[in-house]
């Protein structure tokens, strides 16, 4: 119990690591397509030339309260795969500390944290590449492997939902 507690106060650091932009923005970073996502997980619209699915995605994470509960599972999200991608490239039984000071280092060295931390739908392509290569690499048991497809699938469903299901619903 006090290891499992102990590993999610660790990922919570993760997150918090790989958002940090939007701390120091003091809010998520939003772009101009931000409030179309917004527009359409609250009104439940579809919006013409963007991921619809997005929007949901927004809807419940945000619980319409809250711009920060997004950002806060898609840093979980990145977290989640960066640590289990370097468990399974390097050494799974390295201590958490080790995994904080990496993603620092992609954090600070890479673009991911300032995707992470934007109210946007492009997080979830670099989401579901890390997905790819994990489930390529086979996960180590069936609740990885559980938790990778359907993480996988929320990828999918952000990424390919650009196209509009119902057109005629739009007229």
């Amino acid at each position: 119990m006090q290891q499992k507690l102990s590993s999610g106060l660790w990922y919570g650091l993760f997150t918090l690591i790989l958002i940090w932009p939007a701390l120091y923005n003091m809010f998520p970073l939003v772009t101009p397509d931000s409030g179309t996502y917004i527009h359409s997980g609250l009104a439940l619209s579809i919006p013409g030339d963007r991921p619809w699915t997005y929007g949901i995605f927004l809807l419940l994470t945000s619980w319409g309260v809250s711009p920060w509960f997004p950002i806060f599972w898609q840093g979980f999200f990145c977290a989640w795969l960066l640590v289990q991608l370097g468990k399974k490239c390097i050494i799974s039984s390295l201590p958490h500390s080790f995994w904080a000071g990496i993603l620092l280092i992609i954090s600070c060295c890479t673009a991911a944290a300032w995707y992470t931390a934007q109210l946007m739908a492009d997080s979830f392509t670099g989401f579901m590449l890390l997905a790819i290569l994990l489930l390529y690499l086979g996960p180590e048991d069936r609740a990885s492997r559980i938790q990778l497809h359907l993480l996988w699938i929320i990828c999918q469903v952000q990424e390919y939902s650009k196209l509009d299901p119902i057109p005629i619903l739009r007229e």
